[in-house]
């Protein structure tokens, strides 16, 4: 018989040191799902049928879908967001997705396509997210 003993306090250290880097490691993998819903967004929701899909490809909208992410205060965030405004300076994204109410909406384009997809997203973070986490414990030395 032999005995395998695993000192804890080295497993400690290095969960800490996980931790620390969680955040950093999160950025790419929640970048590449943003980017894919802004993609689904522009595809599906923009082009969708009426009178539950905007229906009319508008070129400053379908332009101003930009993804990105971000280290926030408590780990960090992936976000997808529309900044198309009008000549006038209306805000013509949050009309569609919030209200639209004097052309019969809304017609959101960006939720149903995080809340709807979500198995696509989060299977493309999946896979980044593990190839992060692999290249940085390929360069750690425990």
């Amino acid at each position: 018989m032999i005995t395998m003993r695993l000192d804890t306090s080295k497993v400690s250290a290095m969960m800490k040191d996980v931790s620390k880097k969680l955040p950093q490691l999160l950025l790419k993998p929640l970048y590449r799902a943003a980017d894919m819903v802004r993609g689904i967004s522009q595809e599906h929701y923009l082009r969708g049928p009426r009178p539950d899909r905007l229906g009319v490809v508008s070129g400053r909208l379908f332009g101003s879908l930009r993804a990105e992410s971000k280290i926030a205060a408590d780990g960090a965030v992936g976000i997808v967001e529309a900044r198309a405004k009008s000549d006038g300076g209306f805000d013509y994204p949050g009309y569609w997705e919030l209200r639209g109410t004097r052309h019969g909406g809304p017609r959101p384009f960006l939720k149903p396509a995080r809340d709807q997809h979500r198995e696509q997203w989060m299977r493309i973070f999946d896979q980044v997210f593990k190839e992060r986490f692999e290249q940085w414990q390929n360069a750690k030395q425990y």
